[in-house]
């Protein structure tokens, strides 16, 4: 577990960018980013975690990652949402990222929750 910084973590099974903070106590400080944009993650929440309840999927080296504090974004550099977008779909950051079934499946960046855009 990552004493301080990015991670992609998988937490009661739904998977975040997190920021991780070590605290005095037992549980993990996590700053929780949601989605937004291809590559932007915007700050949601703050969390005190148990860290049974947390699996860290990959650290994120500060290179990947650009914090800015003034809008509370991240942004991950390209690069790297290509090869974890690859590496979740089994295949090339080309190929195709859409389904459709009942309504168009668009598949969020790095294994984020689907959002459904239904015709």
């Amino acid at each position: 577990m990552p004493t301080e910084g990015f991670a992609l973590a998988s937490i009661k099974g739904n998977v975040h960018l997190v920021h991780v903070h070590t605290t005095h106590t037992p549980l993990l400080e996590l700053r929780i980013f949601r989605h937004e944009f291809i590559t932007i993650f915007r700050f949601s929440h703050s969390a005190l975690v148990d860290p049974a309840e947390v699996r860290i999927l990959e650290s994120i080296g500060d290179k990947y990652a650009m914090y800015e504090e003034e809008s509370d974004t991240v942004v991950l550099a390209k690069d790297l949402t290509e090869r974890l977008l690859s590496r979740r779909a089994g295949s090339s950051p080309s190929s195709k990222r859409y389904s459709y079934g009942h309504g168009r499946q668009m598949y969020a960046p790095m294994g984020m929750q689907r959002a459904y855009a239904y015709r």
